[in-house]
């Protein structure tokens, strides 16, 4: 019987992690080790993690030093020891029947990956009823994926054979560590079958607003960088995902330096729009950018206070 490994990196979540890890034991699925990653917290976190190892083998908890998400998944990855590996955050849970539809529609359809989708709802409200559905869909892996189909880039709601990620970690990074490995793993053309079914539950939790604080959305600039190297080191032929990236990359380039401008000097903003206005002319030299998105990279460029003024207008509208 098939093994599925289920990391779950936890991080100060004592609130919601006890409805995390039951949703884990609920599981219709039985042939599961779950993988708990306390990266460090100080909320209780750890304590309640070795409660529930301490109750049932199947959970495998590591104390580490806080490192972060990324850090805390590779500490996953190194210690599963499944055939297959999904990941679970923990402030969020899943259906009972997560794991066994997940799994049943890969080897259904001989895939690498199989999605589904997820519900999303807000600290303390109410949870919408999921979709639910049988139809699947099967489709031949590339990265072109990345742009086709919604959710591809995160790893929660998605069950990987763990060959997958041989030779592979997810990258230094605070945000956007799943897109830069995504790309990674789509190049290696993996059969990807998805479900629009919601077996997922994810928790809008308010903490925007420490992030917004946080210089750590530069990061995504490095990110998307990823996908423009890897594409034109590796795909130089694919026109059309180089058309998408260059657009990615431009606007996670004016929302990364627009959230972050009041946290930074003048001469680190300069920095950064430097550096974004040198890809804008050197990708326009490669692809035809839509017309707003040059309109918006220029008005970001030249006028960045006007820019952020319009963008809240609109926000207000």
């Amino acid at each position: 019987m098939n093994l599925i490994s289920v990391i779950i990196p936890a991080y100060n979540v004592a609130e919601f992690l006890p409805k995390c890890l039951d949703s884990i034991l609920a599981q219709t699925y039985r042939n599961w080790e779950a993988i708990v990653i306390d990266d460090g917290s100080t909320d209780g976190s750890g304590e309640i993690l070795d409660q529930y190892a301490s109750r049932d083998a199947r959970f495998v908890v590591i104390h580490q030093a806080n490192q972060g998400r990324a850090a805390a998944k590779n500490a996953g990855l190194a210690r599963m020891t499944g055939d297959f590996v999904t990941f679970v955050d923990g402030d969020d849970y899943v259906s009972p029947v997560y794991l066994q539809k997940l799994l049943g529609w890969l080897l259904e359809n001989s895939a690498d990956i199989s999605k589904c989708f997820q519900v999303q709802f807000p600290e303390g409200g109410q949870v919408p009823a999921p979709y639910i559905t049988e139809e699947v869909r099967v489709l031949d892996g590339s990265i072109d994926l990345l742009f086709q189909v919604q959710g591809i880039e995160s790893f929660p709601m998605k069950l990987f054979r763990r060959q997958l990620f041989d030779g592979l970690r997810f990258p230094d990074l605070t945000v956007a560590e799943d897109s830069a490995l995504m790309i990674r793993i789509l190049e290696k053309n993996p059969k990807v079958v998805y479900n629009n079914s919601q077996y997922y539950y994810y928790l809008l939790r308010g903490t925007g607003a420490t992030l917004a604080k946080s210089k750590h959305h530069l990061e995504r600039i490095d990110a998307f960088a990823t996908w423009l190297e890897v594409i034109e080191k590796n795909h130089p032929q694919d026109k059309f995902a180089l058309h998408c990236a260059a657009i990615r990359f431009l606007e996670e380039g004016i929302g990364a330096v627009t959230r972050t401008c009041h946290l930074l000097t003048a001469q680190e903003v300069k920095g950064y729009k430097s550096r974004l206005r040198a890809e804008y002319r050197r990708l326009s030299g490669k692809t035809p950018l839509p017309l707003g998105v040059r309109c918006r990279f220029l008005l970001f460029y030249y006028w960045t206070g006007g820019y952020l003024m319009l963008k809240k207008a609109r926000n207000r509208g």
